[in-house]
C-alpha cells in the first residue's frame, strides 16, 4: 500500500478544482451555480458528499448539483490513480462551502466562500484542507 499522506492534498486539489475555472457548467462555473442555487434555497452552506454523490441540505435544482457531484467523484477518483491510492480506503469525502464570507469581491461582485474539505479513511485518518477565495 502506498503512503496516504498525498490525501492532505488531494482534499485541497479537490474543492479547489471545484471552485476553478475548469469546472465550467452550462453557462457558468460550478461554484456560481453552486452559490446561487445556495441563495435561492435559503441557505449559505452545502455539503458535497463526494463518495455518495450527496447533497446537504436539499436544494433547489438539485439535479444540477448532484450532477457536478457525481462529476466531482470522477475527477476523485482520477487524482487517486495518480497518487497509487484506492479509492476504497476513503470512508468519507466531503466538502463544504459556506457562502456567509465577510469578504467579498469588490470590483466584479463575485460571491466568495470559505470551504473545509475532508477526507477520512477506513483506518480511522482524517485529511482536512481549508480555502477562502473569491469564486471567479
Amino acid at each position: 500500500m502506498s503512503s496516504l499522506k498525498p490525501l492532505k492534498s488531494v482534499a485541497h486539489s479537490l474543492a479547489h478544482y471545484f471552485a476553478s475555472t475548469l469546472n465550467y457548467w452550462g453557462n457558468d462555473y460550478a461554484i456560481n451555480h453552486l452559490a446561487r442555487i445556495a441563495k435561492s434555497s435559503n441557505t449559505s452552506k452545502v455539503e458535497l458528499d463526494v463518495l455518495n454523490s450527496n447533497v446537504t441540505p436539499e436544494l433547489a435544482e438539485l439535479g444540477l448539483v448532484t450532477e457536478m457531484v457525481v462529476h466531482l467523484k470522477s475527477k476523485l477518483e482520477s487524482i487517486l490513480e495518480k497518487e497509487a491510492i484506492s479509492i476504497s480506503l476513503l470512508s468519507s469525502v466531503k466538502i463544504t462551502y459556506s457562502f456567509d464570507s465577510p469578504s467579498h469581491d469588490l470590483i466584479y461582485e463575485l460571491p466568495t466562500y470559505e470551504c473545509v474539505s475532508k477526507i477520512s479513511t477506513f483506518s480511522g485518518r482524517k485529511y482536512e484542507a481549508f480555502l477562502t477565495e473569491t469564486s471567479n
